[in-house]
């Protein structure tokens, strides 16, 4: 009898070393996907430490799952197509979703429920088509799984041919559009720039001028911007805050960080006018909270570490802005600086046919709601290039040698 000759297995999926490999990935991405939304929806009890712990490898695993992606043949990773969409929005920062929310509690809850949800529906999905034998990738998913050559160069040039140019054109519009929403049309950005929309305001013979300004822009843009006012019968409301009690420990000095991107710092802007009347009606340091106080003294100290080229130092300086400070400081340095300012137009309006408020753009928004209630009218409206991206040192040409 001749024994018969048994053929060779061939390979049905990748090695035995790489296919423990490739289903430990997915199962730690699912479930750090799913653990890091549970933490978000208890962290207001618990704290943030376990979330932002998790999130290292959340936000790193999605990486090596997309890199393999492409990669193999009959790969098992459509599951996780939902949780991969998520954890890249995720890395974009929920963009334009931060404009919709401005407490950043709420922004986490909400994103944070439906990432529960996608990850949740994900353990289910495996639970149902494995039988009901498990809630994670068991390995009989990886039969006929192989490794392509083909595929990875075709997936290569998906990636970055198609999927990059998609992500860059998302985050430019979710850029603009977060811009011009919550600056109610006051900033706007396109694909020659950043400006700001300077708008006038008529009742009975008085002109109520916004021209929202920016800490670091060209030199053109705040000449630009005070051009346009009368030269007489004028009165300008200048942005201030003043220190009588010594309370701020570095000064708020934006020369360093203009310098770093090619651009200048805002000047005083009385000084782009012949001798013009003007009224102080800014809030003083004290008026603000000892939080407020704080979180400007760290910004200034960060600022003022920055310019000697001390970044570790910049980033504690930083540190001690909390995500629960937020409401209090959008109240002292936007509300309260408005309500002042709002009510120095008021007064001046008592002398003068012509007010100009060359304050930052993101007051504009409430000092306009409020000057829209005193009946006045939009009568014009001009924009004002803040700087054209070629302006910015990150994108000048090198001079040639």
């Amino acid at each position: 009898m001749q024994t018969p000759i048994q053929s060779e297995p061939t390979a049905a999926g990748p090695s035995s070393k790489s296919r423990p490999g490739m289903q430990f990935v997915f199962n730690a991405y699912l479930i750090c996907f799913t653990l890091q939304a549970f933490l978000t929806l208890v962290s207001p009890w618990i704290g943030d430490g376990p979330r932002i712990l998790v999130s290292l490898p959340a936000l790193f695993l999605p990486l090596v799952v997309l890199i393999l992606v492409g990669s193999f043949e009959k790969l098992p990773w459509c599951p996780l197509l939902p949780a991969l969409l998520f954890s890249f929005w995720e890395g974009c920062l929920y963009l334009p979703l931060p404009a919709l929310f401005m407490g950043t509690n709420t922004l986490l809850f909400i994103t944070g429920g439906i990432q529960f949800f996608v990850g949740c529906a994900t353990l289910l999905y495996l639970k149902q088509t494995s039988a009901g034998s498990s809630f994670l990738f068991q390995e009989n998913r990886w039969n006929g799984c192989q490794f392509s050559m083909g595929r990875t160069v075709v997936g290569f040039g998906v990636k970055m041919f198609i999927l990059l140019p998609c992500l860059v054109l998302y985050l430019a519009w979710s850029a603009q559009w977060m811009l011009t929403r919550l600056s109610r049309g006051f900033i706007h950005i396109d694909t020659n720039g950043l400006y700001t929309e300077a708008r006038d305001y008529q009742k009975d013979g008085k002109i109520i001028h916004l021209l929202p300004t920016v800490h670091v822009a060209t030199p053109a843009f705040y000449d630009t911007l005070m051009e346009s006012l009368p030269v007489s019968q004028l009165v300008v409301l200048p942005e201030g805050v003043t220190d009588k009690n010594h309370l701020m420990k570095a000064q708020l000095d934006y020369r360093a960080a203009a310098d770093s991107v090619g651009l200048s710092a805002q000047p005083d802007l009385l000084e782009k006018r012949s001798q013009p009347a003007s009224q102080h009606c800014d809030a003083d340091i004290s008026d603000f909270s000892p939080t407020t106080v704080a979180i400007l003294n760290g910004v200034a100290r960060a600022l003022q570490a920055a310019a000697g080229g001390d970044a570790l130092g910049a980033l504690q300086s930083l540190s001690s802005m909390e995500d629960k400070d937020a409401g209090i400081i959008i109240k002292d340095i936007l509300e309260t600086r408005n309500m002042k300012v709002v009510e120095g137009v008021r007064q001046a309006l008592e002398k003068y046919p012509h007010v100009a408020v060359p304050w930052g753009a993101a007051h504009m928004p409430g000092i306009e709601r409020e000057i829209l209630k005193m009946n006045f009218q939009r009568t014009e409206v001009r924009r004002v290039q803040v700087f054209s991206w070629q302006e910015l040192k990150a994108f000048k040409l090198s001079p040639s040698r």
